[in-house]
């Protein structure tokens, strides 16, 4: 039987990432068995668009910049941003980040000029 400190001697001395909702019937889960927060969704982005990201593996959430607590949240970064969630069950959390890439218009510019060689000539 585990104590009420093996999870949190766990977490410190760096063997699990965190803790999860199956306790593995009160068995130390294998070392390297990551318990973590999932996050899914599109990481790369264009200015200007959004993405939906969504955690899993717990049953409530918390976002950081003033997210929210749903599972599900809709970001609209103007820049490369970190977000930062917690997953609680009961006594128990974990927290995962992810980065979503920002990628800047590029902007294209073309020129074409008439010839009399019936080449068509531009620059770009």
């Amino acid at each position: 039987m585990r104590s009420d400190n093996f999870w949190q001697n766990q977490l410190t001395a760096g063997t699990f990432k965190a803790d999860c909702r199956n306790l593995n019937n009160g068995y130390p889960i294998p070392t390297g068995y990551n318990c973590g927060v999932l996050i899914e969704g599109e990481t790369n982005i264009c200015s200007g668009q959004s993405t939906t990201l969504t955690a899993t593996g717990w049953d409530s959430y918390q976002w950081s910049h003033g997210l929210g607590s749903n599972a599900t949240v809709t970001v609209n970064p103007t820049s490369t941003t970190t977000y930062t969630v917690t997953g609680t069950t009961g006594d128990n959390s974990a927290v995962d980040t992810v980065v979503v890439f920002v990628e800047n218009d590029i902007q294209v510019t073309a020129s074409i000029a008439p010839s009399s060689d019936d080449i068509v000539h531009g620059t770009i």
